[in-house]
């Protein structure tokens, strides 16, 4: 996740839709279509929230088409503002309701309960789902070693953004 992009509030805002993450990551897919309509039902939006998320995002140089005039993610990642911000914290309540969705209609073997969007292929979950448990145990460790002054939580979600 090197050269990051960080984003004004102002910009952030605009963009703070789960959705916005995930459009930009669709189009790392061999398989990515272009169209708004294939983009909408493959995230379960409207084909509008799908043209405007393409729109907001080609105005803030985040997506450009390339030569064959499909859209591609610009270089670089999206870095989140705090959560202390209005639209950081929307758009972690959203992902925290897909998170919880998933809990329930998710195999329990497509996912893992943390917040990043990227494209992957999927024969390395199984070695993703192992790397997210040793991060687990070894913050475990870190913060249980000091004075405990308070209680925190530490959510880690690995889960599909597509509807199948």
């Amino acid at each position: 996740m090197s050269d990051k992009k960080t984003l004004s509030q102002s910009a952030f805002a605009v963009i703070s839709n789960w959705y916005y993450y995930a459009i930009l990551e669709m189009t790392f897919k061999t398989d990515f279509s272009s169209h708004t309509s294939d983009i909408a039902k493959k995230l379960g939006i409207s084909v509008l929230e799908a043209e405007l998320a393409i729109e907001r995002l080609q105005n803030l140089g985040l997506l450009t088409k390339d030569a064959q005039g499909k859209w591609q993610k610009s270089k670089g990642n999206i870095s989140d503002l705090e959560i202390a911000s209005r639209p950081g914290t929307d758009r972690h309540v959203q992902i925290l309701n897909k998170a919880s969705k998933a809990i329930r209609e998710q195999d329990f073997n497509m996912r893992e309960f943390h917040s990043v969007t990227f494209c992957i292929d999927k024969s390395f979950l199984p070695d993703a789902k192992e790397k997210i448990r040793h991060f687990l145990e070894d913050m475990n460790l870190l913060l249980e070693s000091g004075a405990r002054e308070e209680v925190y939580e530490l959510s880690v979600a690995l889960f599909s953004l597509e509807k199948n």
